[in-house]
């Protein structure tokens, strides 16, 4: 990797800055990783706030995150914690990310935890994400880009549009050996619960344990 963040501490940390769809503008509470690869190790990220990114940007390149907490982040319009966009890769393993927020006034609030779009790359192992908070996508939301989970827990999130724990848009999405319990996805005619798959999305789920808001997934 061209950087390396080991047994580091962030907290309260804030970024401002602005988007539009002809240049990304774009912020991170706490780390900005635009065009290097990175590896963060047994780190701690609390309390950061921004516009996009509560704690971490990954901008066209990539990541390691292992042994990490993200906890109580907060962004006001993308992800909670982490966003990967412009064709960013990431594997993030035995994390722990806890009630990280995206919320403010209109409907673009993705991914309480992760927002994962343009082309980008997840893949999560033997991690746990509890008590998050989005508009679309209470932990996680996708858009065009690919998402695998492996052996993960996804439990006690909250979106008031449709996908509890994911919303997945034009997303290949896998979920393996994994657990999402107790999201909840509030609709104006009451709560959609388990798995939801419209225009043929690209999904796989194996052995896994679907309850509460699940995941909402659209072509």
């Amino acid at each position: 990797s061209d950087a390396e963040v080991s047994g580091a501490t962030f907290v309260r940390n804030m970024a401002s800055g602005t988007w539009d769809t002809t240049e990304y503008r774009s912020d991170a509470g706490a780390i900005a990783v635009i065009g290097f690869s990175i590896e963060v190790r047994a780190s701690r990220f609390e309390g950061n706030v921004a516009s996009y990114a509560g704690a971490i940007l990954v901008d066209g390149a990539e990541m390691l995150l292992s042994d990490s907490v993200l906890f109580g982040n907060f962004a006001e319009t993308h992800a909670g914690a982490v966003q990967l966009i412009r064709g960013a890769a990431a594997v993030v393993e035995s994390c722990h990310f806890l009630s990280n927020v995206v919320w403010s006034r209109g409907e673009e609030q993705l991914g309480g935890a992760f927002r994962i779009s343009d082309g980008s790359a997840l893949a999560a192992y033997h991690t746990v994400f509890e008590d998050h908070v989005g508009m679309r996508g209470g932990t996680f939301h996708t858009g065009d880009s690919e998402m695998e989970l492996h052996n993960v827990t996804i439990r006690d999130s909250y979106s008031p549009t449709g996908g509890g724990c994911i919303w997945s848009e034009g997303s290949a999405l896998k979920v393996h050996s994994s657990v999402l319990e107790r999201c909840d996805a509030q609709w104006e005619y009451g709560s959609q619960s388990g798995l939801e798959r419209e225009y043929n999305p690209d999904i796989e789920s194996y052995f896994s344990s679907v309850d509460g808001g699940g995941i909402m997934a659209t072509g």
